[in-house]
């Protein structure tokens, strides 16, 4: 199914990304917003659309109208009939990634940052398997006490864990505490407790011990 024009969601996107160096700063500026929450076209208000993009309405008409569009409406109208046959899509990651870099060394940056997030993310989840999230769980549903252990940018990821688990599970405690070391959370630590350790390499050399000293415990 197409619109009268002959175009697809997809088209759209693809043909809005070919004509992106070629807007003014305006339209530039409608159309990598609506690349970037392409998923929204369908559900979202005109009116709402030029707010996210800090643009007036007009602007989104006048972009739908350089693609061939006779108005913003006939621009929705391919996505709204994605919608209908079950196929809403997110933007396509390269597509997005490339009208993120439009503007500057600063959305240039931008760009790389989003690009970079996502590999590790990939490959955090390609490195672990559903059976291996099951064990760590019944691990820590079996042990006396699960130590959560996470040093500087690891920290808030670490205890933000901890406070999630600690809802399910009552045997969940963060490490370190304020003014000590990893080491000296684990001082009551015994053989059948679990140490869940976060770092990011290069290492944090007081993660390394504390795992070590777990070790000895058992």
């Amino acid at each position: 199914m197409t619109v009268p024009n002959g175009k697809t969601a997809t088209t759209v996107l693809d043909d809005l990304t070919s004509r992106l160096s070629t807007f003014t700063p305006e339209l530039q500026k409608a159309a990598a917003h609506v690349l970037e929450n392409s998923n929204m076209i369908s559900i979202t208000s005109i009116r709402s659309m030029a707010q996210g993009a800090d643009v007036k309405p007009n602007t989104l008409v006048r972009m739908a109208r350089a693609l061939g569009f006779d108005g913003y409406e006939d621009f929705r109208r391919p996505f709204r009939e994605q919608v209908m046959r079950g196929r809403e899509d997110f933007p396509d990651r390269a597509r997005w990634l490339q009208s993120l870099s439009k503007g500057g060394k600063l959305a240039s940056l931008y760009s790389q940052m989003a690009s970079t997030s996502i590999e590790n993310i990939e490959g955090l989840f390609s490195g672990t398997s559903a059976t291996e999230i099951k064990q760590l769980a019944d691990a820590i549903v079996k042990a006396r006490t699960t130590y959560v252990l996470g040093l500087g940018f690891a920290s808030s990821v670490a205890r933000n864990f901890a406070y999630l688990a600690s809802m399910a599970v009552d045997s969940i405690v963060a490490i370190p505490r304020e003014g000590s070391l990893p080491v000296d959370g684990l001082v009551r630590a015994e053989k059948g407790d679990l140490l869940i350790a976060m770092t990011f390499k290069p290492y944090r050399r007081e993660v390394v011990e504390a795992v070590e000293l777990a070790r000895t415990y058992g």
